[in-house]
């Protein structure tokens, strides 16, 4: 026997619609904190690149999640991040060794 679908009432609609908006409201908030992460990690990346690199891909795993303008925003961020890693490495790579002082 088939049971006729019933529609919900109305205080059900607007319970669903509070809680549907609740979780975009923090959605958008977790992307904004995301996006904060990956601007700061960008700065830091000239004078510490390895912490910039780290933030940056941190940003970029997260940001993955967040739909189709996400998972754009996370795949460039993780390029960026994976670049200041190689650049920390070539830094320490190319650095002139400290200089030995002989005693007086």
């Amino acid at each position: 026997m088939l049971v006729p679908l019933r529609t919900p009432s109305f205080p059900q609609q607007v319970h669903a619609a509070k809680v549907l908006t609740a979780a975009f409201v923090i959605a958008g908030f977790i992307i904004l904190l995301v996006a904060v992460l990956g601007i700061v990690g960008g700065s830091v990346g000239r004078k510490n690149p390895t912490l910039g690199g780290i933030l940056m891909l941190v940003a970029g795993g997260l940001n993955l999640f967040g739909g189709w303008p996400g998972f754009i925003i996370g795949a460039l961020l993780i390029a960026g991040g994976i670049l200041a890693l190689v650049a920390a490495n070539e830094a320490k790579k190319t650095a002139p060794p400290a200089p030995a002082f002989d005693s007086l």
